[in-house]
């Protein structure tokens, strides 16, 4: 007796999975997840591609559920790091979504730690920073992420946000006219930049 459903089977069904989600289409992704679930294959690779989609369709709530679920140490020892550092990542991403910024500011600080190098990591872990009102930490990562590679568009605005909140508002207004030159359309950078030059 030759069963069905080989290893290579369920690959293909996640590979396929992985397809459409690349292509934005969530719903046929969760289909062909929920049809390797429903006949008993929950192969932690699926689960956490199953989580992905519905973070991506946000069920947040669902997507950690499944998150919990997921049992790392299925997954052979030479790629359980790299699969512990996807989970983990996709449930700082939820968290941050959740507006639970301590917890994912926790599981990004980890992940930066870990992985220094990763540029994502750093960023995301001073957006939390700013969100827990520690400002001068998330200015901290900013600035060395904008000395190492300058005029990244998304850290010159996160700068100037978190000087604002710091009150400090003459570097503020610096990072937000920087900000407009590498992006002239940004209709909230020059609504900002208007209420400073009225004030200041």
């Amino acid at each position: 007796y030759v069963p069905r459903t080989t290893l290579a089977d369920k690959k293909d069904a996640l590979e396929l999975a992985i397809s459409n989600c690349k292509l934005g289409k969530y719903k046929l992704a969760e289909k062909i997840l929920m049809a390797e679930v429903s006949n008993g294959h929950k192969m932690p690779e699926i689960m956490l591609q199953l989580a992905y989609v519905y973070f991506k369709t946000e069920r947040r709530f669902d997507a950690l559920r499944i998150l919990d679920e997921i049992k790392v140490d299925d997954i052979e020892v030479i790629r359980q790091e790299g699969f512990s550092e996807n989970l983990a990542y996709l449930r700082a991403r939820i968290l941050f979504d959740n507006k639970q910024y301590e917890n994912a500011l926790k599981l990004f600080s980890q992940l930066h730690r870990k992985y220094p190098c990763i540029l994502n990591y750093r960023y995301r872990l001073a957006m939390c920073y700013g969100l827990c009102n520690q400002e001068d930490k998330a200015i901290s990562i900013l600035e060395a992420i904008n000395l190492e590679t300058p005029g990244i568009w998304v850290v010159i605005k996160k700068l100037g946000q978190a000087y604002e909140q710091k009150r400090d508002y003459e570097r503020a207004r610096g990072y937000f006219k920087y900000a407009l030159r590498l992006r002239p359309n940004d209709e909230d950078v020059v609504k900002k930049l208007e209420k400073f030059d009225f004030y200041l």
